[in-house]
């Protein structure tokens, strides 16, 4: 249940905070920032030093690339933009907690 939280929090904080303002400002980066720590806690699943799936992965490169897409939004990009890219991210988290749900132990 936490990964999915530490995935799905932030990803609505992006995308409130994309959709609902106009023009960032610090605090709105404020926010970004600690809603991408929150995201990066969802690693907190895997053992210390263990390799890390490919949805895993896949997941936090599509968010790393979301985020700054999202603090160049101002100036380069749409938040239509951004929403693609959030969009992605979401599939990819989705795929990701798919795959690694954990066995029932017995």
């Amino acid at each position: 249940m936490k990964p999915t939280l530490f995935y799905s929090i932030p990803l609505l904080v992006y995308i409130v905070v994309n959709n609902g303002v106009a023009y960032l400002t610090w605090p709105y980066f404020l926010i970004v920032l600690l809603s991408f720590l929150l995201f990066q806690m969802a690693r907190l699943r895997f053992p210390k030093g263990a390799i890390l799936p490919l949805t895993a992965k896949m997941t936090n490169a599509a968010f790393y690339i979301t985020t700054v897409a999202f603090a160049f939004r101002d100036q380069f990009l749409s938040p239509t933009t951004v929403n693609t890219l959030i969009g992605i991210t979401i599939c990819f988290a989705i795929a990701d907690l798919r795959q690694t749900k954990k066995e029932p132990s017995i």
